[in-house]
């Protein structure tokens, strides 16, 4: 298992709850200029979106190039849902750049 650094930050409380929004892989994440939203009625800061891609929680479904992003919930977000330390972990081993694969709420080194 690799350790988090001293310097990572978790998972906002924000950005939990836009995973929970988007947890039933109907709903997706999207972003268009200076704007963000989750749904078609909770709005959100480009900023959230853009942490959680930096974690990897979220997958690009876009099928444009007309400036709209279109994102939705992938397995490593479900999993931060279960266990949100993860996140430090799967950033860590991004960071160090360690092939990882998720199993059993783990990350585990390849």
């Amino acid at each position: 298992m690799i350790e988090p650094t001293s310097t990572s930050a978790s998972l906002t409380k924000r950005d939990l709850e836009v995973l929970h929004l988007l947890r039933d892989g109907v709903t997706e994440a999207v972003l268009e200029g200076g704007t963000a939203w989750v749904g078609y009625d909770h709005k959100t800061s480009p900023r959230t979106i853009h942490r959680l891609l930096r974690y990897m929680a979220l997958s690009n479904v876009s099928d444009d190039d007309r400036g709209l992003q279109r994102y939705v919930i992938n397995g490593t977000g479900r999993a931060y849902l279960q266990r949100p330390e993860l996140a430090d972990e799967v950033l860590a081993a991004v960071l160090a750049g360690q092939p990882f694969t998720l199993q059993g709420g783990q990350v585990v080194l390849i």
